[in-house]
């Protein structure tokens, strides 16, 4: 969506960047009430979670897909209480196209195409994501700049993805 960096305000281009696997902002980014996460309950206290408990739920998700089909799996990771919600860890799923299958932090991102989304920094998250899958099948990428929706801080995110038929399931951690 957007072309440029954000220089000025990182808010501006959360509408077209963080809400991808973070917190949906509104186009202006001119409301704190925007940028709250969806049906997020935690703390601001809450510790962050670890790499560790990151592969765990991605494997916990695709684990599930393998149980039930990928349909229902898909609606369970977009609800907040299907027990793929811990903190700031949560689901996303992507097909090869980029367009988002499940989000558990945000309903809204479900269906999108978000291969021309970009971070603060101006990387392409979802472009990485679905390389990473298709070479690797599985693996982190390097950190990119998201909204934390247990804080609202803008923080790095490691993402751990592992690919799954012709789709990715990730999650990640904030440092």
């Amino acid at each position: 969506m957007t072309s440029h960096r954000c220089s000025t305000l990182a808010a501006i281009c959360m509408a077209s960047a963080i809400t991808v696997f973070g917190t949906a902002a509104s186009a202006a980014a001119n409301t704190a009430a925007s940028a709250a996460p969806q049906e997020q309950s935690q703390p601001a206290s809450a510790p962050h979670a670890t790499r560790e408990q990151a592969v765990a739920l991605v494997q916990k998700a695709v684990a599930l897909i393998g149980k039930i089909g990928k349909d229902k799996a898909l609606a369970q990771f977009s609800d907040p209480q299907g027990g793929f919600v811990d903190r700031e860890l949560y689901i996303v799923v992507l097909d090869f196209q980029g367009t988002s299958l499940a989000n558990g932090n945000n309903r809204k991102m479900i269906g999108k195409q978000l291969m021309e989304l970009r971070d603060v920094d101006g990387r392409y998250f979802a472009r990485e994501s679905v390389a990473l899958a298709k070479t690797s099948g599985k693996g982190w990428l390097q950190p990119f700049t998201f909204v934390n929706p247990a804080n609202q801080a803008l923080e790095k995110k490691l993402v751990y993805l592992e690919r799954v038929d012709d789709y990715l399931v990730l999650s990640g951690v904030y440092q």
